[in-house]
Order: structure tokens, then C-alpha cells, then sequence
């Protein structure tokens, strides 16, 4: 559900998952705005949405609803979101966490704003 949080970060008129099919289509488009742990990544994300399609829409609403109190986070603010999921390898991210214990340290994403 990682990708689908980046996505409707970038694009607020998602809304149901025939929307998210698009995404596979132009996935250059977002490729220089969310970074994945590996290339392999995007692919596995796309199948889990697919297998979880019953509660997308659902999952997309709540998301959106819990963003419009948070002004400073509109697309255009948005630089990179990080995918890292379980287990990150971003250098960015860990940089970030340094000095931090793994359990103040666990989110899936991360979002870099611009300055």
C-alpha cells in the first residue's frame, strides 16, 4: 500500500484503482519522483495493489482524508518520496535515521519536500 500512499501524494485525483492502472502505463512519469529499495520493486508493488483491489478505493479515501489538514504537503512541495518498505537502502534515509534506534526508525515511506 506503499505505492499507492506516493501516488495519490503526487496525484490527488487518484481515486479507484482504474485510476492506479494508468500509473503502470506512465510509470516514467513518476519514476524521478518515488524511489524504490530496487527496480524490481515497482512491479511487486503494482501485483499487491491488484490482490488487495476490494479495499483500494476505501484505502485511497481514508488516505486523501487524512492529508487535508496537512497543507505543506501538496504535490508540487513534493521532491522524492522514498519507498523503503521492511528493509531500506536508501543511503538518503539511513543518513537521516542515524543515531536513531530501529523502533524510532520504521517508516515504509519518506517524503523530501523541496526547500
Amino acid at each position: 500500500m506503499e505505492l499507492i500512499c506516493a501516488l495519490v501524494l503526487l496525484d490527488r485525483n487518484i481515486e479507484k484503482i482504474n485510476d492506479l492502472s494508468n500509473i503502470v502505463k506512465y510509470k516514467t512519469i513518476y519514476d524521478h519522483k518515488i524511489k524504490f529499495n530496487s527496480v524490481k520493486d515497482f512491479p511487486e508493488y503494482m501485483k499487491d495493489i491488484f490482490r488487495k483491489e476490494k479495499i483500494i478505493k476505501n484505502y485511497i479515501t481514508t488516505f486523501k482524508k487524512s492529508l487535508e489538514h496537512i497543507t505543506s504537503l501538496s504535490a508540487d512541495n513534493i521532491q522524492i518520496v522514498y519507498i523503503t518498505g521492511k528493509i531500506n537502502k536508501h543511503s538518503e534515509i539511513d543518513e537521516l535515521n542515524s543515531g536513531l534506534c530501529k523502533l524510532e526508525a520504521k517508516s515504509d515511506i519518506y517524503i523530501k519536500q523541496k526547500k
